[in-house]
């Protein structure tokens, strides 16, 4: 949970702690459903472009400003200026949408990829 380094949490404990994770995961079922209706193919993540990962990237760049802004105008956290979070940034969230996203997609692809022979048919003794 290190991209909390900056923050006060101001509701210690409970569901704030997962809000990080949630957050990151719901915005990567968003943009892989953003990409699949704009493609109309969803499988698409099989045959992804370095441009799909570049409009991914964008869109966290995207979800991840807006979450800062929605989280701290409800009081749920303030950010520590001057506190290093991610490669030393001081929006360590919104860097982390932008750059590790594209990466967990481009990870799934190669997955897919290895794996689409054995998920397509099943095997049989």
């Amino acid at each position: 949970m290190g991209i909390f380094v900056g923050y006060e949490f101001l509701w210690n404990g409970g569901a704030l702690c997962w809000l990080g994770p949630v957050g990151d995961t719901f915005f990567g079922l968003i943009a892989y459903s953003f990409l699949s209706l704009q493609k109309q193919d969803w499988r698409w993540l099989v045959r992804a472009t370095p441009q799909d990962y570049w409009r991914v990237g964008l869109l966290g760049l995207v979800w991840g400003w807006s979450s800062e802004i929605v989280a701290t105008s409800l009081d749920l956290w303030q950010y520590k200026p001057g506190i290093p979070t991610l490669l030393g940034a001081n929006y360590g969230p919104i860097l982390e949408l932008a750059l590790i996203t594209p990466l967990a997609f481009f990870l799934a692809q190669v997955f897919f990829k290895k794996n689409s022979k054995r998920l397509k048919s099943p095997t049989s003794n």
